[in-house]
């Protein structure tokens, strides 16, 4: 297989984390709240370097709309970083790679 680019790893972690929302631990926020991902870009650290399948660390930025309060059908959107960073398992399969959330998933309010 051709090298796995770091934006390729951004790319597949993002759709990981937005498809399997409701299935990961998230800790910061009441996912029962939680509309929808509005915005989320995954960080990779800057001396990160890809070396085969192996356990690596991610942080994002997240934007989630969550329920109004005073309002079951209004929402507003709050702003996040995953904080601390989280571990990823990457593992290449035969025509493509694989990336999967280790940990729970620590979301710090941004203002």
């Amino acid at each position: 297989m051709g090298k796995i680019t770091c934006d390729a790893i951004k790319l597949k972690l993002a759709q990981k984390l937005k498809t399997q929302f409701s299935a990961l631990e998230w800790i910061g926020v009441d996912i029962t709240e939680v509309k929808s991902i509005d915005f989320l870009q995954p960080i990779l650290s800057g001396d990160f370097m890809y070396e085969g399948r192996g356990e690596y660390d991610f942080s994002a930025d997240v934007h989630l709309m969550i329920r109004d309060k005073n309002s079951e059908n209004d929402f507003h959107k709050e702003f996040y970083r995953i904080y601390p960073c989280c571990k990823m398992y990457i593992e290449e399969t035969d025509d493509d790679f694989d990336v999967e959330i280790l940990s729970s998933i620590w979301l710090q309010k941004k203002f």
